[in-house]
């Protein structure tokens, strides 16, 4: 075969010296065919519907190599519902997803009203002056702190090592604020589904669980349990399952 025909055999050299022999190294000659990258081919309808994958920065192009783990892809064209498609990645996988785009809904014309015939008038006795309610405003918002707002940007990425890192601290500091918590639960809700090997996307998972257990609010209760019954990997479920019960 090729392969073998590119392994060279030992060559034995003349002797230097009495019962002395020198041996050439066997040269091996092998091509590593293996590759670790998937790729990715996205059929979109209409056909000019453009395509981008929202956690990279490279421009998509169809059967791209993309390294293993959770993407999310974006469809658009101008007159369509715009789709985000969550999909898993795995080594060596060719996926092909197929969308179809909605168009967006137009109102219908209104029908041309009948002329109404002039009434005669009539007296109207004079009414009373409405004086209208004083409109309530809108109840501001306060803003964030800086901590907040570290912990947020953090929480919010789709860089599971910076979620990792900021559940760590969130845990290990046993924050009690509401506002970073809730973005700890809405990133594990996000992110735990995903069926993915990668170390780094269960480590994250497995730490915005341990938050959510340190915070001792029960309302993470049925988070934490979803979690626990649904993750598709054994690890993350046992965190899930010890944060629960530390609530």
């Amino acid at each position: 075969t090729d392969v073998m025909q590119k392994i060279c055999t030992a060559k034995i050299d003349e002797e230097d010296s009495p019962d002395s022999i020198n041996y050439g190294q066997l040269v091996k000659s092998m091509i590593d065919t293996r590759r670790k990258e998937g790729r990715l081919y996205v059929d979109a309808t209409p056909a000019n519907a453009k395509i981008r994958i929202l956690n990279i920065t490279p421009p998509y192009s169809r059967g791209m190599a993309l390294a293993p783990g959770p993407y999310t892809v974006e469809i658009s064209a101008p007159g369509y519902v715009t789709v985000k498609e969550q999909l898993t990645l795995d080594m060596n996988e060719e996926k092909t997803v197929a969308v179809r785009l909605v168009a967006v809904p137009t109102a219908p014309p209104e029908k041309a009203r009948a002329a109404a015939p002039v009434p005669k008038e009539e007296y109207i006795p004079p009414q009373k002056e409405f004086i209208p309610s004083p409109v309530p405003k809108p109840e501001q918002k306060p803003a964030l702190s800086s901590d907040q707002a570290k912990y947020l940007r953090l929480l919010d990425s789709n860089n599971v090592r910076e979620q990792r890192d900021a559940a760590r601290l969130i845990e290990r500091g046993r924050v009690k604020d509401p506002v970073v918590l809730d973005a700890v639960e809405r990133a594990l809700l996000r992110g735990y589904k995903a069926d993915s090997s990668d170390r780094d996307h269960i480590d994250a998972m497995s730490w915005l669980c341990k938050a959510l257990g340190s915070s001792g609010q029960s309302k993470y209760r049925s988070t934490l349990s979803t979690v626990a019954q649904n993750a598709p990997h054994k690890k993350l479920k046992g965190y899930a399952e010890k944060s629960l019960n530390e609530l």
